[in-house]
């Protein structure tokens, strides 16, 4: 199974980072071009049926029970290929950053957005803080106690360099903020993965 070097979000290669709502949204991919038009239409949608929306942009989601699935969920696939002791393949020179938020903050964020009194409005879900994958592939190793293997390929074009989501309107709108760290939730994760042997 190969990996593609993380999914692509909204914003492309953001010229800030962390970056907030505000800023232009230039996907790379496929995938990116698809969220920015769902946002599209739900905007369209609001204005035609007088309806509210809210709209999360959330970062890369991980945690236990999340499905093996090709070109998905970095950390879910190397949790997979450290346990499988086989090679794993990344594109680039595992430099791209990405910020990546445990799956309880998210529906923390999500319960407290479905209050009858939260503000309506467009929201980035994410930590705030990159996580290389290079790192990522240490806190991996150190949490499993072993090594996971790779296989480097060149870099792509669709490939995003760096994106780590400002969530301070978020914040001040709801008082939300993550509670689980990097390594705590791949402790999480890996804790679930050995109980619960799978075949991807």
């Amino acid at each position: 199974m190969a990996y593609q070097n993380y999914i692509d979000v909204q914003y492309g290669n953001p010229a800030v980072l962390p970056v907030p709502e505000d800023q232009p949204l230039w996907p790379l991919s496929n995938h990116g071009v698809g969220k920015v038009a769902v946002e599209g239409f739900l905007r369209v949608y609001g204005r035609q049926h007088g309806e509210r929306m809210t709209i999360l942009r959330p970062s890369n989601l991980y945690g236990p029970e999340q499905p093996l699935r090709e070109g998905f969920g970095v950390i879910r696939t190397m949790l997979e290929y450290a346990r499988r002791g086989t090679a794993m393949e990344f594109w680039g020179d595992g430099e791209a950053v990405r910020d990546f938020l445990f799956i309880d903050d998210w529906v923390d964020a999500c319960r407290r957005l479905m209050e009858p009194d939260a503000p309506v409005g467009i929201y980035n879900v994410g930590v705030g803080e990159g996580c290389s994958l290079n790192r990522l592939r240490t806190v991996v190793e150190r949490v499993t106690g072993r090594e996971l293997r790779v296989q480097w390929q060149p870099a792509r074009s669709v490939d995003v360099r760096g994106v780590v989501l400002d969530a301070t309107r978020l914040r001040s709108a709801t008082g939300w903020t993550p509670q689980v760290s990097l390594e705590d939730g791949i402790r999480r994760m890996w804790n679930w993965i050995e109980a619960v042997p799978q075949n991807g």
